[in-house]
């Protein structure tokens, strides 16, 4: 694998992640160590916040979705209660290998964004609360990289999981499943 370790991370979460906690890992032997094709972590809010998570999401069994040709068929969003920092988490038309590396986000129609963004629909646990931890796990596995610049190695992943603890209940959800490539 081409650049550097700190180089394979989804760009829309650099610097928004803390390293999974021992005992707090919701993957279990799925982020054993496999020469450096699996990425996990925890979001870490810019104001420290880990556990005040609102989720919007959305897929394209909603009617008016706007899918592209390739991709666009799901969208998880989160933002911090706390700031209000809003962070467009994981979309499968604009993240991963085939819309970034392949350019298959090129292919997503001029309303895409705006038009599934106005559909997206709040996250609640079963218990009523609306606030979670969120853990991420990416699986660059897409072979060699070798003449992927340095600016799209972040997003040459192949799959992305990720799930949500409730904050109340700690009962955990998944919130984000696909492979991109």
């Amino acid at each position: 694998m081409n650049g550097s370790n700190s180089d394979f991370v989804p760009p829309q979460l650099r610097d928004l992640c803390e390293p999974l906690a021992d005992g707090d890992n919701p993957f279990g032997d799925c982020v054993a160590d496999d020469g450096n094709n699996t990425w996990s972590c925890r979001v870490k809010c810019s104001c420290g916040e880990t556990d005040t998570f609102t989720i919007r999401m959305g897929n394209s069994s909603l009617d008016g979705w706007v899918s592209g040709k390739f991709g666009g068929d799901q969208r998880t969003d989160i933002q911090c209660e706390d700031c209000g920092l809003a962070i467009p988490f994981f979309d499968d038309g604009l993240h991963g290998y085939n819309a970034v590396v392949c350019d298959d986000r090129r292919l997503l129609p001029a309303e895409y964004r705006e038009r599934n963004a106005s559909l997206l629909k709040d996250f609640t646990c079963d218990c009523g609360n609306r606030t979670f931890s969120v853990f991420v796990l990416v699986r660059y596995d897409c072979g060699d990289l070798e003449g992927i610049p340095i600016s799209q190695i972040g997003d040459s992943y192949g799959s992305f999981y990720a799930v949500a603890r409730c904050s109340s209940c700690q009962k955990m959800e998944s919130i984000a499943d696909a492979e991109t490539a």
